[in-house]
C-alpha cells in the first residue's frame, strides 16, 4: 500500500512531510532521511534550538561541531553552524505548517 505525504517544507537543503496515514514525518536533510514520530520531531527541532543558543564563537564556521541525536539508537547527526542553522529553520518551518493545518482542521468540521 503507498501512502500520501502532506509537504510540511520543502527547499534546497530538504523536506519534511507526514504520512496521511499513520502521522509519522519523514525530514530528509544533506545525505540524511529520518521518519520519526510527531513527539519526536519537536524534540529534534528542540535540540536543534537549544545548540544554537549556545553556538561557540571560536569555532571554524566550517567544523561539523553540533551534535544532534535523533530518536533512533546510534543515528546521531554531526553538523557545521551553518547547517545547524538551516536544518532548525527547516524543522521550524514545518512545525509552523503543522500548526497551521491543524488549526484549519478545527474550523473544517464547523
Amino acid at each position: 500500500m503507498m501512502s500520501d505525504f502532506q509537504q510540511l517544507y520543502v527547499g534546497e537543503e530538504g523536506y519534511v512531510v507526514r504520512c496521511t496515514d499513520c502521522g509519522y514525518l519523514q525530514c530528509a536533510f544533506g545525505s540524511i532521511v529520518l521518519t520519526l514520530q510527531a513527539e519526536d520531531f519537536r524534540t529534534l527541532m528542540q535540540l536543534a534550538g537549544t545548540q544554537l543558543e549556545h553556538v561557540s564563537l571560536n569555532v571554524s564556521k566550517n567544523m561539523k561541531q553540533y551534535w544532534l541525536p535523533t530518536a533512533h539508537s546510534g543515528v546521531n547527526m554531526l553538523l557545521t553552524l551553518d547547517e545547524l542553522r538551516q536544518f532548525h529553520h527547516m524543522l521550524e518551518k514545518a512545525d509552523t505548517e503543522m500548526a497551521v493545518h491543524a488549526l484549519m482542521g478545527l474550523f473544517a468540521d464547523v
